[in-house]
């Protein structure tokens, strides 16, 4: 079997990373651990736990969250897209009086995970997975409680909502880049895809690229990825909640919902996916169970 040749392997190198700790980067760790070989699901749970295990041997690093924006030459660096530009001509302009806006619609509730016949299967659950992604559960006592803010939608779907939840270090609802994606961009002929979790104040702006800032991933990782946070859109009739992502040439690509396992992604091309990740996957609809 291959597993106690990986158990041996893993055994010596954190024998190793333990003298030798300064030494490693989390690509060496990532590599050790599995995560760099792909399988037939995208998630590999004993992966994250061998990481995990490694990570704790490394020096102990202060949490560090970004106190200003990126220049594009830093962002450039990290292979990040550039900053959107800003007017910088110095006239003062008066902006025309406007009607204050309306008060924002707030709804509360469980987050319902439905199959694509709109039967309820089970609800996101209240406990993240080892990696800090979002799962699906049908525990009825361990069911992710979603806030969405949004202003009054037009024709019963909002666009640019916020959703919330009950996490001090990551209250926001966000998207956040898959491990083993090439590049920011998700959409037709890319595999890439991306994870659904915690993100931290103050979140991403609507329309914009994603920002590599605290999120529940890389928090139970150490691999830094990007986010983007008010990417909702809400049907206000069904409470369903859907994402749209934005590629870093400004392309807004519908993000749609699906399980593997029980792990919770969000896809531009699920054929491409799964050209990489053959296991079956399962398209959902994810939804605020009003009470």
């Amino acid at each position: 079997m291959r597993i106690q040749p990986l158990f041996t392997t893993t055994f010596l190198f954190s024998t190793f990373l333990t003298s030798y700790a300064a030494l490693f980067t989390i690509q060496d760790l990532m590599k050790h651990s599995g995560l760099t070989t792909p399988g037939p699901s995208e998630y590999n749970e004993e992966g994250y736990k061998i990481l995990n295990k490694l990570r704790k041997m490394l020096p102990t690093k202060t949490k560090s969250r970004p106190q200003m924006r990126m220049t594009n030459a830093e962002r450039l660096r990290k292979k990040l897209p550039l900053n959107p530009p800003v007017r910088r001509d110095g006239s003062r302009r008066v902006a025309p009086r406007q009607a204050s806006p309306l008060p924002p619609v707030v709804t509360e509730g469980g987050a319902g995970v439905f199959d694509e016949n709109g039967d309820l299967i089970g609800y996101v659950s209240a406990s993240l997975s080892p990696s800090g992604q979002m799962v699906m559960t049908t525990d009825e006592n361990d069911v992710l409680s979603f806030v969405t803010a949004y202003q009054p939608p037009v024709a019963g779907v909002s666009d640019f909502a916020r959703i919330t939840m009950a996490n001090p270090d990551f209250p926001i609802v966000g998207a956040i880049q898959g491990r083993d994606n090439s590049d920011a961009s998700i959409g037709p002929g890319s595999p890439n895809y991306l994870y659904v979790g915690g993100v931290e104040l103050p979140g991403t702006v609507p329309e914009s690229p994603g920002e590599e800032i605290g999120n529940t991933y890389t928090d139970a990782t150490g691999i830094d990825r990007l986010v983007q946070t008010d990417i909702w859109q809400v049907q206000t009739a069904t409470g369903m909640v859907m994402a749209r992502w934005v590629n870093p040439d400004g392309s807004i690509v519908n993000a749609n919902a699906y399980m593997q396992g029980n792990n919770i992604y969000l896809l531009g091309d699920p054929d491409a996916f799964q050209a990489v990740y053959p296991d079956p996957i399962e398209p959902i609809s994810i939804r605020v169970l009003q009470v």
